[in-house]
């Protein structure tokens, strides 16, 4: 409940490292096969009553050519798909007596090449520099802790795009400023035996402001314009309630959320789609609703034993890019969809933690989710050129199960083993087709969803300072398109980490991920190899 309304499958509980009282600083220096360096650096402290971390980091590689030799994507002008990051943070904490402050900056820089060069000579590639600023609060008055959080993430996004049609030659680039900034008000109060109560307010307002300018070709001077703009407000409250005796506790929450998305705007000036049909290419504005509720219990069954049932439902209102952008997309080629409709997932969890002994942990967890209107990709223009396009429309109902396995087990005080297996399946139980062409995917199985993943390996670490962990990973089929009618192959790779500590804090460690080099494809038919 607390998460937002976009929680949908879970939240990562992201921990960062704190001040030290005293400065310390790490330095980590990679160098591998495919020409890649990688360097980071940690430095913490106290600056009179401030605490600080600062921390960054820069990545460097040529990159490699994962095209397949008989893909009709391979032509004379693919080349390697280079990359190139670089990122710094800031965090502060300031002593302000009573309470917690935290300041927190980053910056995150991003170019990649995306494996063709015909006339630029960068090439086609896309650039990703990010910012974002968080603020947040934390004090207990009279009884009642309450937190303030606020954020500001901005975005600058370019793509220089190049392409050879008929012999005709075209280039353009894609910019786009994507802003999102918002903040949460909570308070929560221990009500002695009975529990604790938590209650807030967010708000979040995003907004997304797109060009492709034509630079080169018959289409130069003309220009793509996509706009919008979202505003999401939620209150929730939750409460846990403790069982007897320790046992374990209830918890019983609920969410409301109002979202509306305005100002949608879109103008092609190429003529290649349709404009907006509101005077000025604009959309209609749209708002919705929902009340999302959430029961959990987690009951401690044994001293070694714990069990798990959660209950609840979740919203998600559809994002500004799908709404109002029309662009390619991870090679598919989407067309904007302003009447597209939020999600609402009912998901039903059951799981057990069992410790036969101090040296072993086993996990079994069941869950079952049925979804509306999922957000999904859908065919509606196979021989659309230049190729097929694509739509992301909602889906009437969907359902997902599955079961996980997790064992740990520590083998002696050096070595550890670990294992983890997914079964998932995720099917479409029902389509509203909107034309005679649309493709009838009743039945179908969620495209990039395998049905088997498994983990497992074997962990050293020693007091003589080497460690070391070898593991090997499992993905079964899966199907790459939303009719099925696309397949990728089921693969197993072997991932090895060796390292040794040294004196005055100093480490030498070697990586290699998919240690026997197997030409491997996964997701848009895109091939994986081995390195270091």
């Amino acid at each position: 409940m607390v998460y937002g309304a976009h929680a949908i499958g879970g939240v990562i509980n992201i921990i960062i490292k704190r001040p030290t009282e005293r400065p310390e600083t790490t330095l980590h220096v990679e160098s591998g096969s495919l020409n890649t360096q990688r360097a980071q650096f940690l430095t913490r402290g106290m600056a009179g009553r401030t605490g600080y971390v600062i921390s960054g980091g820069w990545l460097d590689s040529a990159g490699y050519d994962p095209v397949p030799a008989n893909s009709e994507d391979r032509t004379e002008y693919t080349i390697p798909r280079d990359a190139n990051e670089d990122m710094l943070r800031l965090r502060l904490s300031p002593d302000v007596g009573e309470g917690r402050l935290l300041l927190d900056f980053s910056r995150f820089g991003d170019e990649r090449g995306e494996g063709e060069r015909i006339q630029d000579p960068r090439g086609v590639y896309r650039s990703f520099d990010t910012q974002q600023m968080n603020l947040s609060y934390d004090r207990s008055v009279r009884g009642t802790d309450w937190s303030l959080k606020v954020y500001d993430i901005g975005e600058d996004y370019f793509w220089n795009r190049e392409r050879l049609r008929r012999g005709t030659y075209t280039r353009y680039e894609v910019e786009v400023d994507r802003t999102e900034r918002g903040g949460m008000l909570q308070a929560s109060r221990r009500l002695g035996e009975r529990g604790r109560v938590t209650g807030g307010v967010d708000y979040k307002l995003g907004k997304v402001d797109g060009a492709d300018n034509y630079k080169e070709g018959p289409d130069a001077g003309l220009q793509v314009i996509n706009q919008g703009k979202q505003r999401i407000i939620g209150l929730f409250a939750q409460y846990e309630v403790p069982l007897a005796r320790g046992r374990g506790q209830v918890v019983v929450g609920g969410r409301y959320d109002w979202a509306n998305v305005y100002d949608g705007h879109f103008v092609d000036g190429t003529g290649f789609l349709p404009n907006g049909p509101l005077p000025g290419g604009r959309w209609p504005d749209s708002d919705w609703s929902a009340f999302s509720p959430k029961l959990g219990l987690l009951y401690h069954a044994t001293p070694r034993t714990d069990l798990r049932f959660n209950i609840g439902q979740a919203f998600r209102a559809p994002i500004l890019d799908d709404l109002f952008r029309s662009g390619i997309l991870r090679g598919r080629y989407y067309q904007s969809n302003p009447d597209l409709q939020p999600e609402t997932v009912w998901t039903y969890e059951a799981g057990v933690e069992h410790r036969p002994n101090p040296k072993t942990t086993l996990r079994l967890t069941g869950y079952w989710s049925d979804a509306d209107d999922l957000f999904y990709a859908i065919l509606v223009d196979p021989d659309f050129d230049p190729r097929p396009l694509y739509e992301r429309r909602n889906v009437a109902e969907v359902r997902i199960r599955g079961l996980e396995g997790e064992v740990e087990h520590r083998c002696s005080p050096t070595w550890s083993a670990f294992a983890n297996v997914v079964w998932n399946k995720s099917t479409i139980e029902q389509f509203e087709r909107l034309s005679p062409d649309d493709p009838d995917l009743a039945g179908k199985e969620l495209e990039f969803a395998p049905r088997w993943k498994v983990n497992a390996g074997l962990r050293y670490r020693g007091e003589d300072g080497w460690r070391g962990q070898i593991a090997g990973r499992f993905v079964d089929d899966e199907f790459a398109n939303p009719d099925n009618t696309a397949k990728i192959d089921r693969y197993f790779v072997l991932d090895l980490t060796a390292g040794r500590q040294l004196r005055n804090g100093w480490e030498l460690a070697l990586e290699v991920r998919n240690l026997l080099d197997q030409r491997l494809v996964e997701g848009d038919y895109y091939e994986l190899i081995g390195g270091t």
